[in-house]
């Protein structure tokens, strides 16, 4: 008599695949949800991940999935996770109680993801090394956590924009340091970016080509623009704002190589 194979498998943070692959994270779908004998647990951060597919023979099966929500992990609990997480890492009293219950209450109040605050532990250490610090106090948690976020988000800008972008980004930031204002006007973005270009030494773009980067900057929610008119038979005027931190995109033109001359020029 054949023996019978069930098999059963787990697949955490689901949602990867979508970003790396719809098409692919969709095939997989279907071949779960259709294979005999064959059944699986999904683990996503995103409760509305079902409403990105688009393949109707994966919409078909979705009856047949139940959901289970789990709630954000509380203070307390992340408190206590973290806590576990410092005896483990550090000397005793190297992250003060006070510290620690800034760094839960920031880790709960995000959405209660333990691993922003192991990220967060990490950068502590770095932090401290490099600051010859034998104690983290409650303001240098505050300030720690800051610093991280900013580094991530410039981290985040360095590794997914084309040099391109960059530097339509960058001339941005110089506006609006330059002119003290939230928005600015997508011509003198224009200007800007060819200057930044030919200091550079890259040849100048067209008018369409900074179109596309300046819509993909809104697309990635780096800028937004709001479009306006400029009077009847006047046309309309692009005004660009900044939607993400200034201090991050200063980290990417100070330590993003490519921007190295643009660094020397914006910051002082």
């Amino acid at each position: 008599m054949a023996k019978i194979i069930y098999i059963h498998i787990c697949i955490d943070e689901f949602d990867n695949l979508l970003r790396d692959s719809h098409r692919g994270y969709e095939n997989l779908l279907y071949y779960l949800t259709r294979t005999s004998g064959l059944s699986c647990t999904l683990i996503t951060n995103r409760i509305d991940i079902a409403k990105e597919i688009t393949d109707a023979r994966v919409l078909s099966s979705l009856d047949t999935l139940n959901a289970i929500y789990f709630k954000s992990y509380t203070k307390d609990q992340c408190k206590d996770t973290l806590e576990d997480r410092i005896k483990l890492a550090f000397v005793d009293g190297f992250i003060t109680h006070e510290a620690l219950d800034v760094l839960a209450t920031y880790v709960a109040e995000e959405g209660g993801d333990i691993r922003k605050g192991l990220s967060i532990l990490r950068f502590c250490g770095t932090f401290a090394g490099k600051n010859n610090l034998y104690e983290i106090n409650k303001e240098t948690m505050q300030e720690i956590i800051q610093k991280h976020n900013i580094l991530k988000d410039g981290e985040a800008l360095i590794s997914t924009l084309s040099l391109s972008d960059k530097i339509v980004l960058a001339s941005i930031y110089s506006l609006v340091m330059e002119n003290l204002r939230e928005y600015v006007d997508s011509r003198d973005i224009f200007a800007r970016q060819d200057y930044f270009r030919k200091i550079l030494k890259l040849p100048s773009i067209s008018r369409d080509t900074f179109s596309v980067y300046l819509t993909r900057l809104s697309t990635a929610g780096v800028v937004e623009i709001r479009r306006v008119s400029r009077g009847r038979n006047r046309g309309i005027n692009s005004l660009v704002t900044l939607r993400y931190p200034r201090d991050a995109v200063r980290y990417m033109i100070c330590n993003d190589p490519s921007l190295t001359k643009l660094r020397d020029l914006l910051i002082s």
